[in-house]
Formats: C-alpha cells, sequence, structure tokens
C-alpha cells in the first residue's frame, strides 16, 4: 500500500520510518462513491477500501516543510515495511447511506505494540488522514454520538478494572456489554446520515437542522443514560461511589493521558467556486502529553497544537506550498489552580516551555540555535468585569470550580510572555546543546466573541464592567506590530538595493521607496513627540531586568514554596514589577494617543497612498513575470524571482496593515461584523514578517478554532484572486460568506476541538455573521460543542443553566 503524503508532516517526526509508523487512519468522504467503489484490490478482503484508490487522492509530490521553503520530497508509506495489520474498527467503520451506496470508509491501521526497546517514536501520536471531495459531509454524524459513549466507556473501565483485565474478564465484560447496548440504541434510534443526493446537491447545510435536532435530542438522552450505567456499574463492580463531577474528572484524566494524533484534513472548494487547488489543514499536537483544556491544573499548555496550511494543484502535480503556521493553545496560567502565586509561576513554565519548542524548531529548521525569536501572540480573551464578577459568584459557590476570570487569564498570560521578552533566555537546542537567546515578543488582546461588540443585547449592560486592563497591554502591542512592520519594510528595501547593485538589470527602487517615504511621514507627523517618550520607557525598563530574571528563577524551581514568607516576598517582587510596567505603560499610552491623532488626521490619504502603492507593486509583479519568462541568464531569473517575491510579500504585508491599522485605530473592531479583521490580519502579517505567531482564548477551542478558520478562508480566498480579502469591499464579504461554511466544516479545527473533548466536533459560535448564509450550521455546531458536558447533565433546568453559561461566555 503506497500512500503519498505531504513532507510537512515531517515537522513531527523525526525521520520517515517514525511518520510510516504513525499513520494509522485514513479516511475517505465522497458522496459521489467511484472513487470508494470503483476498486476492490483481489489480494486483501473485498471489505476493505482499495490502498491504491487513496494514493490517488493525496498528493503525488510534496514540499511543504514548517516555517520554510520547500523540500522537493515524496513520502512513501509502504505496507509492507509498516507491519501494520489493515482491518475496520468497530466504532470507526463503512459508512451506507440510505440508497445503499457507500459514503465513507476508514482504513485503520492498527500497530503491532513495540517491542522492549524500540522506541514508538518522538511524540508517539498517530496521524489520521481525512479526503473530503467538494460535495463530501464532513458535518455532525452517527459516529460523533459513537465517540462519546466510547470516551466514557473506555475512561471508567481503565479507572475500575486492573490494567491486566481482558475483555473475557468480568469487570471488562461488565463495561463493554454496557457499551454495546449504547452502540446499537445510538445506531437505531439516533442515526443522522446524510444520503449522497442530500450531500451532492449542497443543501446539507439547510436542511439537516430538521433531521438533526431530533436525533440530537434522543442520542443525548441515550447518552445520559450511559453515563447513570456508568456509575452504577463502577459502584457495583468496583465499590466508587462517584458523583458526576467525579466522572468528569475520570475521563479528563484519562484523555490527557493518552497521545493526541497528528490531523490532517485535505479538501477542495466546489468547482462552482473555480479553484482548482486542494487545501491541506494540518494540526500537530505541541507535545505528546497535551493536555485538554478541562484539565487546567498543572504545568502545560493544554489543547496545544501547531496549525499548518497549505495548498496544491488540484491534479496533485507539483509541490505543496505552505501558506501559514502557528500556534494555539489554552491561556497560560492553569485556571484550575486557585493559589494565585502557583498559577502564575506555572504560567512563566509554560511560556518558557513555548519558547523551548520555538528554538527547537529554528534548530531543525537551520541546524543552529536563533539568537532572537520573535513571537507575535494575539490573545482573544474577553476581559470583563460584569462577567468576572459572575464568574467568582459561582466559584464562591462550589470551591472545585476553576479560576475562570478573563481578566486574571489574560494579565498571567501577558506576564508571563513579559518575564521573558527581551531578557537574554538559555535554552537546549536540536543538538543537546545549551543556547541563550532573546525573546522579542508583541502581545495584544482583541476579544474574538460578541459580548464586547455592539451585537448582543447584553453589550449595554456590561459596558459599564468592561476592563481598563486591556488598553496598556493593546497600547504596546501595537507600537511593537507597527515598529516591526516599519523595520521590516526598510530591511528589505536594503537587501532589494544590494541584489540592483551586483545585478545592473535589476529596476530601481526610486519610485517606491519614494511613495513608501510620502505613506511614513503621514503616519509620522509627531514623530518627534514619540522619540521623546520612547527614551522614557527606554529608562524605565533598565530596573525592570534584573526583577523579572528573579521572578523567573522563582518560578522555574524543581517545586514551588508555598510558605507565607515566600509568598510575601513573591508578592512585593510582583507589586515592584506591576508599578514599573504600569508608568511603561502609561507612556506607550501617550504613544497611542499620536499615532492615533496623526492616524484620524490623515487615515483617508495614508489609505489613498497605500492603495497606490500596492497596485504599483501589482503592476510590478506582473512585469518582471513576464520578463522572468523571456529569455534570460540562470542568473538574472534567480534574482528576478527574489524581486518578485520581495514585491509580492509587501503587497500581502502593505494590505493586512493598511486593513489592520483603519481597524483598530477607528475601534471598528469593536463592532460585530468587524470583529476578526484585526486578529486574523495581525497575524497573518507577523507570519509573513517571518515571526513565529501565536493565538489563544481560555480553553483554545471555539474562539481560537474561528480565528483558525478565518485565517484560512483568507488563504483561499488569496489564492483565487491574488490578494487577501478587503473588509470594506462587499463582494469580498459575499465571497468570504460562500468559502466559510465550507471551511468551517473541514477545517482540522472541528478534529481538534473532537480530540479535545472527544463527540463534541464543533465550534460553539452560532451567531457568527459568516455562517448565517449557512442555514442552520452555526446552530447545529453549537449543540455538538456542548454535548461533551451535557451527557452528565440529569435535569432540564441543569442543562439550562449550562447553556446560559457557556452562552455568555462563548467558549
Amino acid at each position: 500500500m503506497v500512500i503519498l503524503l505531504p513532507s510537512f508532516l515531517m515537522a513531527a517526526h523525526e525521520n520517515e520510518k517514525q511518520l510510516r509508523d504513525a499513520v494509522d487512519m485514513v479516511t475517505t468522504i465522497n458522496p459521489i462513491g467511484p472513487l470508494v467503489n470503483a476498486c476492490v484490490n483481489e489480494q486483501e478482503s473485498p471489505a476493505l477500501i482499495c490502498p491504491a484508490n487513496i494514493a490517488k487522492t493525496l498528493p503525488t509530490e510534496a514540499s511543504i516543510s514548517a516555517h520554510n521553503g520547500i523540500i522537493q520530497k515524496s513520502l512513501e508509506l509502504n505496507q509492507t515495511n509498516m507491519n501494520h495489520d489493515v482491518s475496520y474498527s468497530r466504532a470507526r467503520r463503512t459508512h451506507f447511506t440510505s440508497d445503499g451506496s457507500v459514503r465513507e470508509r476508514t482504513t485503520v491501521l492498527n500497530k503491532k505494540q513495540p517491542q522492549a526497546g524500540e522506541n514508538p517514536g518522538p511524540l508517539g501520536n498517530h496521524v489520521q488522514i481525512k479526503q473530503i471531495s467538494p460535495n463530501g459531509y464532513n458535518g455532525p454524524s452517527t459516529q460523533d454520538f459513537i465517540d462519546r459513549a466510547d470516551l466514557l466507556t473506555n475512561a471508567m473501565k481503565a479507572n475500575c478494572c486492573p490494567p491486566e483485565s481482558e475483555e473475557k474478564d468480568d469487570c471488562s465484560l461488565k463495561f463493554k456489554n454496557l457499551n454495546d447496548k449504547t452502540f446499537d440504541r445510538i445506531t437505531q434510534e439516533a442515526s443522522i446520515e446524510v444520503s449522497n443526493e442530500e450531500a451532492a446537491s449542497r443543501n446539507w447545510f439547510q436542511f439537516k437542522r430538521d433531521k438533526f435536532d431530533a436525533k440530537f435530542d434522543i442520542a443525548k438522552a441515550i447518552l445520559q443514560d450511559h453515563v447513570n450505567n456508568l456509575q452504577r456499574a463502577m459502584r457495583e463492580q468496583c465499590n466508587k461511589d462517584l458523583d458526576k463531577e467525579q466522572m468528569r474528572s475520570i475521563e479528563n484524566e484519562y484523555l490527557s493521558s493518552r497521545p493526541r494524533p497528528t490531523l490532517l484534513n485535505q479538501y477542495e472548494l466546489p468547482p462552482s467556486e473555480a479553484v482548482n487547488k486542494r487545501f491541506f489543514s494540518l494540526h500537530v499536537p505541541g507535545r505528546e502529553d497535551t493536555q485538554t483544556s478541562a484539565a487546567r491544573d498543572r504545568e502545560g499548555l493544554a489543547n496545544f497544537v501547531e496549525a499548518s496550511f497549505g495548498v496544491q494543484s488540484n491534479d496533485g502535480q507539483g509541490p505543496v506550498k505552505l501558506l501559514f503556521s502557528g500556534y494555539r493553545h489554552s491561556s497560560y496560567p492553569p485556571i484550575s489552580i486557585r493559589d494565585k502565586t502557583t498559577r502564575q509561576f506555572y504560567a512563566i513554565r509554560n511560556a518558557k516551555q513555548m519558547l523551548f519548542k520555538l528554538a527547537r524548531n529554528y534548530c531543525n529548521k537551520h541546524n543552529k540555535c536563533p539568537t532572537e525569536l520573535p513571537l507575535s501572540s494575539m490573545i482573544l480573551l474577553t476581559p470583563n468585569v460584569a462577567l468576572d464578577a459572575a464568574r467568582a459568584a459561582m466559584e464562591m459557590k462550589n470551591e472545585n470550580a476553576p479560576h475562570e476570570s478573563e481578566i486574571d487569564q489574560m494579565n498571567e498570560s501577558y506576564q508571563a510572555l513579559r518575564t521573558f521578552d527581551n531578557q537574554q533566555v538559555e535554552v537546549d537546542d536540536c543538538n543537546g546543546n545549551v543556547c541563550t537567546v532573546t525573546p522579542k515578543i508583541t502581545v495584544m488582546n482583541i476579544p474574538a466573541n460578541d459580548v464586547e461588540t455592539d451585537h448582543k443585547k447584553m453589550t449595554a449592560i456590561l459596558a459599564a464592567g468592561k476592563s481598563s486592563d486591556m488598553q496598556p497591554i493593546n497600547a504596546r502591542g501595537i507600537d511593537n506590530y507597527i515598529t516591526r512592520s516599519e523595520n521590516f519594510t526598510q530591511n528589505n528595501f536594503c537587501a532589494i538595493e544590494s541584489l540592483s547593485k551586483k545585478d545592473k538589470t535589476m529596476p530601481p527602487l526610486a519610485a517606491f521607496k519614494n511613495l513608501n517615504k510620502s505613506i511614513e511621514k503621514l503616519k509620522n507627523n509627531n514623530s518627534k513627540t514619540i522619540n521623546e517618550y520612547k527614551k522614557s520607557i527606554a529608562e524605565e525598563e533598565k530596573g525592570l531586568a534584573d526583577d523579572y530574571k528573579k521572578l523567573s528563577l522563582y518560578a522555574n524551581t524543581d517545586s514551588i514554596n508555598t510558605s507565607s514568607g515566600f509568598k510575601a516576598e513573591v508578592k512585593a517582587l510582583m507589586q515592584r514589577i506591576s508599578e514599573k510596567e504600569a508608568r511603561i505603560n502609561s507612556i506607550y499610552q501617550k504613544v497611542e494617543e499620536e499615532r492615533k491623532k496623526d492616524y484620524l488626521a490623515d487615515g483617508p490619504a495614508i489609505r489613498n497612498k497605500e492603495k497606490q502603492l500596492i497596485s504599483f507593486y501589482e503592476q510590478k509583479i506582473t512585469a518582471l513575470k513576464a520578463e522572468k519568462n523571456s529569455p534570460q541568464s540562470s542568473k538574472q531569473v534567480e534574482n528576478l524571482g527574489k524581486l518578485i517575491g520581495f514585491y509580492e510579500r509587501q503587497k500581502d504585508i502593505m494590505q493586512l496593515n493598511s486593513d489592520a491599522m483603519k481597524v483598530y485605530f477607528n475601534d471598528e473592531y469593536k463592532s460585530w461584523k468587524n470583529r476578526h479583521v484585526f486578529q486574523r490580519n495581525f497575524l497573518l502579517a507577523n507570519y509573513l514578517m517571518g515571526s513565529d505567531v501565536e493565538f489563544y482564548c481560555k480553553s483554545a477551542e471555539d474562539r481560537t478554532g474561528r480565528i483558525n478558520n478565518k485565517i484560512e478562508e483568507a488563504l483561499i480566498f488569496k489564492e483565487k484572486h491574488g490578494r487577501f480579502p478587503s473588509y470594506e469591499k462587499q463582494e469580498d464579504l459575499d465571497e468570504i460568506r460562500s468559502i466559510a461554511p465550507i471551511v468551517h466544516y473541514n477545517s482540522a479545527s472541528r478534529e481538534t476541538n473532537n480530540v479535545n473533548n472527544p463527540g463534541a466536533r464543533g465550534l460553539q459560535i452560532p451567531d457568527d455573521p459568516d455562517l448565517k448564509a449557512a442555514g442552520s450550521l452555526g446552530q447545529m455546531d453549537d449543540k455538538m460543542g456542548k454535548l461533551a458536558k451535557q451527557v452528565y447533565s440529569g435535569s432540564k433546568k441543569k442543562e439550562k443553566e449550562e447553556e446560559e453559561e457557556e452562552e455568555e461566555e462563548w467558549e
């Protein structure tokens, strides 16, 4: 069996053999059926998917490599070398539609257990691949309910039965029988499969809701019965009288202990979109023992994955081009820890783990340690005093409730990153050596849900409770963002000038430089005042380095000291840091005020000149491409390629930054319809400027997943039009709304949610404006996203309370 994969999967594995040993599942979703039905290999069971068939739908050549260039390499996974037996699991089985034809088949490669002394692989994780045809249905399914039941059963069984228990033993048999009964009930009473005709018609976004609502309620009731039966089994079989919260805790521990899979979703747009390309949405777990977002009582980032997105021509020929890569995870502090000092120390440790990972990735790419680590961090939290007061009241009622204050999560995440910003940090490189790096960190917090916008009715009530903590963080962040953009452009102009001096055939840059200077002049009328403020900031920051170094040492001791004397010392240190930061941030707010004055005074002129420069870039790119295709020396072709790349990147960054600055300085990010524009552009622009990027909320599920998908939507739009979508052009917005539901269903974001909370394969974003055109899609997914918790509910009142709580927090 030969499966050809894009080589960006190598990001999580040390060599090809380890990657071969990791792939254990390939799912083909094709409602029309020819790829699945047309071929049966005579040497294998007729029940199995034809291996050659899978190969046809995967890339024949791949070249994606996280963060740089292209690796021209096809990765062959030959079954004769895999030592795998091929079979179908009961839960991951072939699905048949109402007309009897095959809709989906999954090949599960059941790996043999490694022998003593064998290396199970660097992450120990497995790779799950989904190939989704243009009309393939990847929405809520019966399988989601089955997954939920399977996880509940396996978690309770692992906690109750002896580790060596076999399936025929009384303990294991008890749980197996319970699970079989639930499986039968779900498949017989709550099946929500979609027929080929329904999926092919592209109308399933709308009509699916009618079937879904009734079946979902039945499935939820079956799963609630299943929880009750498991609760009884735990009491009878192993004498454990557990309440529902204890069962949830057991489930979370079980889930966090399992190695996370690497998820690769390959999908296309329907022919009507006229985009003859296939897209690759890849989520690689940040570490083997990635914990779930519900288990937040220890060191380590929860729901931590590296999200990458690539594209290839639809004929499967040519390289897979990496378009974006960034990190998504929970907020830095472990919110289930009530003690503030302990929680902050773990947040600092988690931030250092992120820096270690970035340094290791750089070393793997360049075979040397970096001197600087640029990181652009986008926080998506909602720091609202009124919401936090409601959360505090809930904490008072339940001593086991997590500390979910989003003001504290934002401040503690910011503090953790500031601990290392512009400080010298010792890290381990990929060769086992210790080296010193200097992180350069830009942090901003722009809420991603609609509580802080002009949409929800509750906004008027909450307006008085909005936190001011976000303003100083963003004042520093926007200044860093602008400064980085200016420096990047200047450095690139210098690089191209250097190229032009070596190759006299290169066109001059004068026209571009002059126009860019005129833009910078409009933006910096108050540059003298800003420079004076910057000098004051530099003076204030001199005293911070030693304090942050001391805080880092305290946080990274082997065991956290909880004595009252130590806490008092730490409190005094953090108070001193906080006072210094407050003085610095107050100056940054003055810098922002000056920048805002410039922008509001000359905004239209700035935008016009930026559009002129973007147009010049586009014209020059077209001319250079034509020149490159004419007879040239190999060196001229190489230099023209560099120049084209420079102009394309500058054009893209300018367009992204132009929209981002208008949205920010005009406070348009507070508008419901524009609430994702700045975050998306910030992440894309910083990635294009060579920075590592991260984005996160409380649990890295719904808000983080939506921003992930907004990035994929924008990149698909760019592949079609050669530019990013503008939030001011109605035709661009209309097209994004046609792409959004397809990305929503086919991106790896929903699969990541399913891994984090099996059976809850959905994003809780029912009011998202870009999904409104898809009818009931948002409402259906919202229900699926809440299923993980609701199976533990036993009363309508409790369910209603949970739904109201989740709706307020939107995550």
